[in-house]
């Protein structure tokens, strides 16, 4: 059932729930399992965030919204790119490249409502 090539506890639970049959006993124990991996076994990741956010939000860039800073944080957290593979990859982006040129890029959801 399991293979020796899986890494992670949460692989290993993916898989088991995949191949369960017993729908009643799986839901049980699928609750359980969402609840225990929901809470983190450390604090690590928050106080990575926390230092890249410091790193951002300077006595210069003071005036940042929170918006903002909440965008280039998850940019720098889920973005494994280097600069130049993201580089690379904008140049082939067509869509991407024009939506940058236009004035789109500047409205906010919250704004477009109001006006």
């Amino acid at each position: 059932m399991l293979s020796g090539s899986i890494n992670s506890v949460e692989e290993k639970w993916i898989i088991f729930f995949k191949e369960t049959e017993n729908h009643e006993r799986k839901c049980q124990l699928l609750k359980l399992c969402e609840y225990l991996f929901a809470i983190p076994a450390h604090n690590a990741t928050v106080e990575r965030v926390f230092s890249l956010m410091s790193a951002q939000w300077t006595d210069e860039r003071n005036r940042l919204l929170p918006e903002t800073m909440e965008s280039i944080l998850q940019c720098q957290v889920n973005y494994k790119m280097t600069c130049a593979e993201f580089y690379k990859y904008v140049k082939g982006e067509k869509e991407l490249l024009k939506k940058a040129k236009s004035s789109e890029k500047y409205g906010h959801p919250s704004t477009s409502a109001i006006n």
